[in-house]
């Protein structure tokens, strides 16, 4: 169970990370799936867990700039002794690059004993479609897109800066520059 679950502010980045690894054969029918929060709701309803008024409630309405007192707000809504059933975003204390690239964002369950969706889907109004949407991508579509997403800069090089990302992101570009090279090179041999 972890704490902070990574999302992301962006449908690129989060679709990146969705396609990035190839699934498993047995599981190509369920094509590639990408999830769609409404933080406001998500918020919102976390919010009517706690009176009006306590530290948790402000925490999860208004920014708390006192470091301390933002910390043990956290720490009473997401480290109970008795855990709430919750999900809710939480930007960082701390931006450091990567987070700032992905613009990323955590989704904090409430009760990690629990599953994630466990957490989500005991917020009212979880099952309407302004509130949480799962994109489907077929299997199919995954090279074409990851593509498009390299065409866009979004990759790992671009999402991980340093030596490490940019050798991690040939195992998905070199693919597309492999394939190019030798459609050019049938094209020359037709004509």
């Amino acid at each position: 169970p972890t704490r902070l679950l990574d999302f992301t502010y962006s449908i690129y980045v989060a679709t990146y990370f969705a396609l990035e690894e190839p699934i498993a054969p047995e599981e190509s029918d369920k094509g590639y799936g990408v999830w769609a929060i409404n933080g406001d709701w998500s918020v919102k309803e976390s919010r009517k867990f706690f009176e009006e008024g306590l530290k948790e409630f402000k925490f999860l309405t208004d920014p708390i700039e006192d470091e301390k007192e933002k910390a043990e707000a956290f720490e009473s809504i997401f480290r109970r002794d008795i855990p709430i059933a919750l999900a809710c975003p939480q930007n960082p204390f701390r931006l450091n690059e990567r987070l700032t690239i992905q613009k990323g964002i955590f989704m904090c369950p409430g009760d990690v004993t629990k599953p994630f969706e466990a957490n989500l889907c005991n917020l009212q109004g979880w099952k309407e479609e302004q509130n949480i949407v799962e994109i489907i991508i077929p299997e199919q579509l995954r090279r074409k897109a990851l593509s498009k997403l390299y065409d866009m800069n979004v990759s790992r090089a671009t999402l991980f800066p340093g030596l490490d990302g940019f050798a991690q992101s040939l195992k998905v570009s070199l693919p597309k520059r492999w394939d190019t090279h030798f459609s050019n090179q049938k094209s020359s041999i037709i004509t």
